[in-house]
């Protein structure tokens, strides 16, 4: 997902063109980066396709402190990114390509670490469940990741940030690939 009418850096780094799975190699032995990598694969994956197929995204953020709830919707359809918060749609200067991209760049830098946790339904549809720590100089970022098991899609998030002293968010994310088009601007 990607978000960029939300501009704080912490949110960037932990979010930004879907980059939640950076963490530090620090600490890793060989075996354990291999399988983390290999942890990771499904989830690469399906991030890979929200850019490639045209997607609808409905965000949510609870920015905490007391802060007013957000809530985003975002479509990837044609190789550009929509998005859609309060007001009608816009049109993003950055296209999927781009933010694809960035994701595979931020993942090149840092080591995920990523974890199968269970088989799930959700909404009725069979996914897997994993998570993924993200441990940045400024935050801390734990996702729960549920991906198709058919279709190898993600089908839903729950991040939680820790930004130390600058505070804690959590978003929820729900993707739609079924009827999916450029919204009319």
């Amino acid at each position: 997902m990607y978000f960029a009418t939300i501009s704080a850096p912490r949110l960037v780094s932990a979010v930004g063109a879907l980059a939640l799975l950076a963490a530090p190699a620090l600490a890793q032995t060989p075996a354990r980066t291999a399988a983390q990598s290999a942890a990771c694969q499904p989830v690469f994956a399906a991030l890979d396709k929200v850019m490639s197929l045209p997607t609808h995204l409905y965000s949510t953020l609870d920015p905490g402190e007391g802060k007013e709830t957000r809530h985003i919707e975002s479509i990837y359809a044609g190789g550009a990114i929509y998005q859609k918060e309060k007001g009608g749609w816009e049109k993003m200067k950055v296209t999927t390509i781009e933010a694809a991209n960035q994701e595979r760049e931020n993942r090149t830098k840092t080591k995920p670490s990523c974890e199968f946790i269970k088989e799930e339904n959700v909404d009725g549809k069979p996914a897997n469940l994993y998570r993924v720590l993200t441990k940045t100089s400024t935050d801390t970022t734990s996702t729960q990741v549920w991906i198709a098991r058919t279709k190898g899609t993600l089908v839903k998030q729950e991040i939680d940030i820790d930004g130390g002293n600058s505070g804690k968010m959590h978003y929820s994310v729900k993707y739609e690939y079924d009827n999916v088009e450029a919204p009319k601007l």
